[in-house]
């Protein structure tokens, strides 16, 4: 059975103690207006059914107004069951990105504990009486989303300086951060640039290893000429997104001139992705590479230029099934 809900159906949880709101959920939720909760990720699951241990998922928190990263932390012990009364445990994550947990106090009708200083709740587990096997049914998801927290990353805010000369792919890189399929936010996250010239020395990228909904959005300021991403080496592309399992879907790129590098954009299993008012120039290789097996498709094109780009036609590597919309304009 998945883990249950903030507040779960009585005929769904694992015991109708879950279903009952209290007032340590009013606390969880007053977080998010203190600009403290969940970004992206850190579920919490069973580690195994007969496990004293519960899993944390990659992600990102917000704790007072700063980001922090969460590493996948496995086989968190929980404190035994109490012999005589279930209680309720606190699974939060702190200010360092470790995972605390805090144990309630046993009674018949147990009481969730409060959050701790500088930490983020995740979820609540219920321990039942005498029990030590921990299932996904008894943990309550308790992540909350901070309030006022618009999903736009500015690149600058990490670091980059667009100034073509200082090298901003570190930057870039950390902006576009750790992303979890699990729980993405609504509406996904926009990537900004600010007008500037964006000097990388390799490739911007978005790797996973499963079927994933990125639905992240990199986005210029002031249509394709106040902001350029320049690859510096001849040998290296400018984006990599790709997949090993399934489909890397929802990527999308609007108001950036992509300048230079061996390719542009070298796509691996990838599907529905969308290039708005974007300019292809001087690759040396490919414009658009997709890649070995020939596997992207729905990759739409719209008012977009291709440059000075070395390769003909739609600048695409391959002939395999990508179903390319072109309204854009070539120039040789």
């Amino acid at each position: 059975m998945p883990t249950q809900p903030f507040l779960s159906n009585e005929a769904d949880a694992f015991d109708d103690i879950q279903a009952a709101p209290e007032s340590q959920d009013f606390e969880y939720l007053l977080l998010g207006h203190q600009r403290t909760g969940i970004l992206s990720g850190c579920v919490v699951t069973e580690s195994s059914p007969t496990a004293q241990t519960v899993d944390i998922a990659l992600g990102e928190v917000m704790i007072g107004g700063e980001q922090v990263t969460v590493a996948v932390q496995l086989d968190e012990a929980v404190s035994s069951a109490d012999g005589s009364n279930p209680r309720k445990d606190l699974i939060s994550i702190d200010s360092t990105g470790s995972v605390v947990i805090t144990a309630g106090t046993p009674a018949a009708v147990p009481a969730a504990p409060a959050v701790p200083a500088d930490s983020v709740p995740l979820a609540i587990l219920l321990v039942p009486t005498s029990d030590n096997d921990h299932e996904d049914a008894q943990i309550s998801d308790k992540r909350i989303f901070p309030l006022g927290y618009t999903n736009q990353r500015n690149v600058k805010d990490w670091g980059a300086i667009g100034d073509g000369v200082a090298d901003d792919t570190a930057a870039i890189q950390a902006c576009i951060g750790v992303r979890d399929v699990g729980f993405n936010l609504s509406g996904g996250t926009e990537i900004y640039f600010p007008p500037g010239n964006y000097l990388l020395n390799a490739a911007l990228t978005i790797a996973v290893t499963e079927d994933t909904d990125a639905r992240i959005h990199f986005r210029g300021a002031v249509g394709r000429r106040g902001v350029r991403i320049i690859q510096n080496s001849n040998t290296s592309r400018i984006f990599e997104f790709t997949t090993t399992a399934g489909n890397l879907r929802g990527v999308s790129i609007s108001d950036i001139a992509l300048y230079k590098g061996a390719t542009a954009i070298y796509l691996e299993k990838c599907v529905y992705h969308t290039y708005n008012n974007v300019s292809f120039m001087q690759q040396l290789e490919y414009s658009i590479d997709n890649g070995i097996a020939l596997t992207a498709t729905d990759i739409a094109f719209n008012n977009c230029w291709w440059v000075l780009c070395r390769t003909e036609r739609h600048c695409c590597n391959g002939s395999g099934p990508h179903r390319d919309r072109h309204n854009g304009r070539c120039i040789w």
